[in-house]
């Protein structure tokens, strides 16, 4: 049985560079990133565009005409559809890790309790445990459960006044899932 997937995206020889991992190696090789941007815009832009291909998931470079035409798909959806069908609940933000994973910074640092997501981002600065303790969890590297049941109730209550939204499954997921279960008979 073979895997389908919504897209496809040829890769030619030299099109993938160093990765940070061996599982974005194989996902880029079978063409689950997107394209390389367009290099003729802008000379730092020569890089594998790193968004998922399934979900609402964009790279950050203005110059990236994939991930430009997923967010015009997604403030104007032509045909009155969602934008992307498998973000299930309308009533508040839903986000995958892959959108999650690009909030690790100083500027963003988000954090998964469970399958809510916060902006831990005002408390960087003022967190007893510093800047680090939160920024290694952050991104959806950890879910940070058991960290916040240690924290005090007021502590708490400001965390869940910065809620941003709920996580949930990338279609990749299911894909890679999906492959991974695969069983194969020579």
């Amino acid at each position: 049985m073979a895997v389908k997937t919504h897209a496809t995206i040829e890769t030619g020889p030299g099109d993938l560079r160093k990765l940070e991992s061996s599982a974005s190696m194989e996902l880029a090789s079978k063409g689950l990133y997107g394209p390389l941007h367009d290099s003729r815009r802008n000379a730092s832009s020569d890089s594998i565009c790193d968004a998922c291909i399934f979900c609402a998931d964009t790279c950050g470079n203005p110059h990236c005409s994939s991930c430009s035409q997923k967010e015009t798909r997604r403030s104007y959806p032509s045909d009155g559809a969602k934008p992307f069908p498998f973000v299930c609940d309308t009533s508040e933000r839903s986000f995958t890790r892959c959108q999650l994973r690009r909030h690790c910074t100083e500027d963003s640092a988000w954090l998964l309790c469970g399958s809510t997501i916060y902006d831990a981002t005002p408390f960087l600065k003022v967190h007893p445990g510093g800047v680090q303790s939160i920024l290694r969890k952050s991104g959806g590297a950890a879910d940070c459960t058991e960290d916040m049941a240690m924290h005090s109730r007021q502590a708490n209550k400001k965390m869940k006044s910065k809620k941003v939204g709920k996580l949930v499954r990338c279609e990749r997921e299911a894909v890679m899932h999906a492959a991974e279960d695969q069983c194969v008979i020579s």
